[in-house]
């Protein structure tokens, strides 16, 4: 019997073409694998491919080192808009206003409060994404910062021995 024409698995299937959806959670917000993991194939800045996993740069987010501490950066600055929006939202007074206007005031309730906790949750993840690539960035920079040093004390341990053994 022959084997179907297109993809079989659910993960060969690009839900929007060119786009590189979150590796770590499925279209309902929930955790589906580890991050990095995901479909799709990660591009770092310019639509560039990506340092594939196991690369000289390989932090498991797909991008280089150095664009990952900028992006938790944009993501923490992201967070903050997000919160003060929050913030803005409940406490508007035009708002306030709204709900005593309008007969629907109940339905308007329901809707602002519907974003607020939108917001707040979407704030919330922003703020747990930037701070676990932050401390990626971090733990890998102190790794490869370790690697040199110890690439060097080797280099200068063999070329001790390269002397020593000239004379």
């Amino acid at each position: 019997m022959p084997g179907p024409d297109g993809p079989t698995d659910s993960r060969d299937f690009n839900p929007a073409p060119g786009t590189n959806p979150d590796p770590g959670f499925n279209y309902n917000g929930i955790q589906a694998m580890a991050a990095g993991t995901g479909p799709g194939v990660a591009t770092g800045p310019s639509s560039a491919p990506a340092t594939q996993a196991g690369g000289a740069d390989d932090n498991g987010y797909g991008v280089r080192n150095a664009e990952l501490g900028k992006m938790a950066d944009e993501l923490d600055l992201a967070a903050q808009i997000l919160e003060k929006a929050d913030k803005g939202l409940a406490e508007s007074d035009t708002t306030a206003r709204i709900h005593t206007m309008l007969t629907s005031g109940r339905m308007l309730k329901s809707t602002t409060g519907d974003w607020d906790d939108e917001i707040t949750r979407l704030a919330k993840q922003c703020r747990s994404l930037a701070d676990k690539m932050g401390q990626t960035h971090t733990n890998y920079t102190t790794q490869e910062e370790r690697t040199a040093q110890d690439f060097q004390a080797i280099l200068a341990s063999l070329e001790g021995m390269r002397n020593g053994n000239a004379h």
